[in-house]
């Protein structure tokens, strides 16, 4: 008994000695070498939420800057064609930009009146709306008085009825309007001005700048992640414009066909508000089936107007777009939802403008980086590295 107690005490103190030693060693090597692999990650999340909050607090600085930056790399091949045909670059840039705000111009032109109408009608819509619902809203209302009556005569105690009366003081949509045209009007100069400045900046001047930039030896992939974004977006938002343009002339000539008002004015709002994900559709659906409420009688009519264009805004989000994009970039809807969120958070409801086109360039970049950390991008290989090649002696 004595010879196994002896034994059992022996060993449990070389297991207690061999504790220590492993700790010792996580401590010493193990854990060193996690926190110095860790430490640029935290700077780099570090640094992600620092620009987040920077942009969220400098939202109306940041959002001309990033709409002059895409807008600047849609038309930048515009500008090189221009150049091809004998206009130096700051010309190209400038017609690019005069040609661009005449057609904003044009557009405006043409939509203001039939939007300002449909704004001063807002009163009257809604008045319109409350009459047809009212036999809804009074089916309600006895259904409510009802319950509360059963409700009594099961507590058996008479409740109290209280008349509040809410009013709704503010200012109205062209007040507010109004109120924020020299921010808009500040914000769109800055969106001109810079984006004319992007144009007129030399190609070559940018990517010597691009090669002087080292990150990590990489140069040769930052140039590569530079042209992928050059060629990407473009052709991205091309061929978005066109389907979202098919769109909006199809939702043109089904609103036609079932005589809806203004039926040109619904068709561009469908096309604009495609470039909205998820959000645009369900906006351009409430605004046709609240004018085709106010505009018929018939609830076949009613009905007919927004739901053929639910069936084309379906079938162009599941069918066409991810068919036809899906051979160059595709996004997950997850990740496109996520952006527009983000996005809309920090920048307001321009953002989901921007959510996507931000997503394709931080998806390139993602991938890049990717190759990078694999090391299947080759080194560029700096001044100091270069051995220059030792020529054999010529033959006597």
């Amino acid at each position: 008994m004595a010879r196994q107690a002896m034994a059992t005490s022996e060993t449990k103190r070389e297991v207690v000695a061999d504790v220590p030693h492993s700790k010792e060693s996580l401590t010493a090597e193990e854990f060193a070498h996690i926190i110095r692999g860790a430490a640029p990650v935290a700077m780099t999340f570090l640094g992600i939420l620092a620009l987040l909050y920077t942009m969220y607090f400098a939202a109306d600085f940041f959002l001309p800057v990033l709409f002059a930056v895409f807008l600047s790399i849609i038309l930048r091949p515009v500008v090189r064609s221009l150049r091809f045909i004998g206009l130096p670059e700051k010309l190209g840039a400038l017609c690019v930009i005069l040609g661009l705000m005449a057609t904003g111009t044009a557009a405006l032109y043409h939509l203001a009146e039939p939007a300002q109408d449909w704004i001063e009608r807002v009163p009257m819509i809604q008045r319109d709306i409350e009459a047809k619902l009212w036999p809804m809203q009074k089916s309600l209302q006895q259904a409510r008085e009802a319950t509360e009556e059963l409700r009594k005569l099961a507590s058996g105690r008479s409740a109290a009825y209280f008349t509040r009366e809410v009013t709704l003081q503010g200012t109205s949509f062209i007040n507010q309007f109004f109120l924020s045209t020299w921010l808009t009007f500040a914000q769109i100069m800055i969106t001109v001005v810079l984006t004319f400045f992007f144009l007129a900046t030399d190609e070559s001047h940018l990517r010597r700048r691009i090669r002087s930039m080292s990150f990590m030896g990489h140069r040769d992939s930052l140039e590569r992640a530079f042209e992928s974004i050059q060629s990407t977006i473009p052709r991205f938002l091309r061929i978005s414009t066109l389907i979202y343009a098919c769109l909006g002339a199809m939702t043109a000539l089904a609103m036609h066909l079932f005589d809806m008002p203004n039926p040109a004015l619904w068709g561009i709002l469908a096309m604009v508000l495609g470039f909205m994900p998820y959000l645009g559709p369900l906006i351009a659906f409430a605004c046709i089936a609240t004018v085709a409420l106010v505009s018929f009688e018939a609830w076949w009519q009613i009905v007919a107007p927004p739901l053929s264009y639910g069936v084309m805004s379906m079938i162009e989000g599941t069918v066409i777009t991810p068919m036809i994009l899906g051979r160059h970039l595709t996004l997950s809807p997850i990740a496109i939802f996520l952006s527009m969120i983000l996005w809309t958070m920090i920048l307001g409801i321009f953002g989901t403008l921007l959510a996507v086109p931000i997503l394709v360039i931080l998806t390139i970049l993602g991938q890049h980086l990717a190759t990078v950390l694999r090391g299947t991008d080759p080194v560029a290989p700096s001044p100091a590295e270069i051995t220059p090649k030792v020529l054999p002696p010529p033959p006597a």
